[in-house]
């Protein structure tokens, strides 16, 4: 990786240009983030496109949410035209970050490279490598950014891990918590629980808690 991609990102160019503003922002400003998102997608000639339309948005939203989570130098992304040779500037006057020229990514060299380094890579993609340029954290993560937002940043497999330990603790928590309240309500001196009507089997907060799922049917008698 670093040796196909030079010091700095150099084979993008010495400059990215920023999308909404066209400011040129110079490719080591970008390589100084912790992570690099490369965002390859283009432009549908009607500008409504799923790119522009759905990814776009969320991942803009997500990468603003990474920067207040883990601070302004956490996370870059940087727009990749690929497949295409369409004037993409109504696409980028959109764009909150930079990308990359049209003009280098019509250079068959340059996407021969990509291609060596991220395999297949479809449509829409995103990658994300070290600022440094030393390894690509992951090849295409586009969906677990789509489904676990900022929290699982940088998305890779030990994140989601980390993030799956977490989610069980919580569960196991809520559940003791619920059986600690079930607990509070049914006694053996003042309640008691049926398993059906006419039974008087008693049912205890522990095994009404192990269900996945509990209902509540409220009922008079008039």
């Amino acid at each position: 990786f670093t040796e196909n991609f030079q010091e700095n990102f150099q084979t993008f160019g010495a400059n990215a240009t920023m999308g909404k503003t066209g400011e040129l922002v110079p490719m080591k400003d970008i390589c100084a983030h912790k992570y690099v998102g490369f965002v390859f997608g283009n432009y549908n000639h009607v500008g409504q496109g799923p790119f522009e339309k759905f990814l776009l948005p969320r991942v803009t939203e997500v990468l603003n949410e990474v920067r207040q989570l883990y601070g302004s130098d956490s996370f870059q992304l940087l727009y990749v035209p690929w497949q295409t040779t369409k004037d993409d500037s109504p696409l980028r006057a959109i764009m909150d970050f930079p990308g990359v020229s049209l003009d280098i990514m019509n250079d068959e060299e340059v996407t021969d490279i990509l291609e060596d380094i991220f395999e297949d890579i479809g449509m829409p993609c995103i990658c994300i490598v070290t600022g440094d340029g030393k390894s690509v954290v992951t090849k295409n993560i586009t969906t677990r950014i789509l489904e676990n937002g900022a929290i699982a940043f940088p998305w890779t497999d030990d994140r989601l891990q980390e993030l799956e330990i977490q989610k069980k603790e919580r569960q196991e928590l809520t559940k003791n918590e619920t059986q600690q309240n079930f607990k509070t309500l049914f006694t053996d001196s003042r309640d008691f629980l049926q398993r059906g009507l006419g039974s008087e089997e008693k049912v205890s907060a522990e095994q009404l808690c192990s269900n996945s799922i509990i209902g509540f049917y409220f009922s008079a008698s008039w």
